[in-house]
């Protein structure tokens, strides 16, 4: 089972591109809004990178993805 790191370092670009602005603390709609995608879009890649990193919330992954971004 691969850690979170690792977890973080197999997600798709188009996933791994969203995990910065989360850990920004942006909103669904404000990363829509900054990657020109639908609100929706989003919030299905969010649910998405929790399911793939394991996180159970948004604020876990903000804490996870600091480490993983450092």
């Amino acid at each position: 089972m691969p850690t979170g790191a690792e977890s973080f370092d197999r997600l798709p670009d188009r996933l791994r591109r969203i995990v910065p602005l989360i850990a920004e603390g942006k909103s669904n709609q404000q990363i829509a809004g900054e990657m020109h995608l639908a609100v929706h879009t989003v919030e299905a890649y969010v649910s998405e990178i929790l399911a793939r990193t394991e996180c159970h919330t948004r604020g876990e992954l903000i804490v996870n993805a600091l480490g993983w971004l450092a």
